[in-house]
C-alpha cells in the first residue's frame, strides 16, 4: 500500500481496481435507457453469473449473492430468467 494521503486505482487489489466495463457515456439515459432497465439489467447479469459459478444451483448462488434462495427465486421469475437458465445449463459459465 501507498504511503500517501490519496488511494490510486493502483494500490487496490487487482480484483477492485480493475476497471469498470461501464463507460462514462453508459450513464447517460440515451446510451443505455433509464435507471430502472440499468438496474434490471445489471442485477440479471449478477444472477446469471452467479447461477453459472454455482452451476445453476440456487441455493449457493443464494448465499455467494447473500439473499434468501426465495428472493433469487422471485427475482429469477421477475426478471424473466428462467429461459436464459434453462439454455446455459448447469455447467455454462460464459
Amino acid at each position: 500500500m501507498a504511503l500517501r494521503d490519496v488511494i490510486d486505482v493502483g494500490d487496490l487489489p487487482e480484483s477492485i481496481g480493475a476497471p469498470s466495463t461501464v463507460s462514462p457515456a453508459s450513464h447517460e439515459p440515451s446510451a443505455r435507457g433509464d435507471l430502472r432497465a440499468q438496474l434490471r439489467a445489471f442485477e440479471s447479469r449478477l444472477i446469471l453469473d452467479a447461477l453459472a459459478h454455482c452451476g445453476n444451483n440456487k441455493t449457493r448462488a443464494a448465499e455467494h449473492l447473500g439473499i434468501p434462495v426465495r428472493t433469487l427465486s422471485h427475482k429469477i421469475q421477475s426478471l424473466g430468467l428462467k429461459d436464459q437458465i434453462k439454455a446455459r445449463g448447469p455447467n455454462d459459465r460464459s
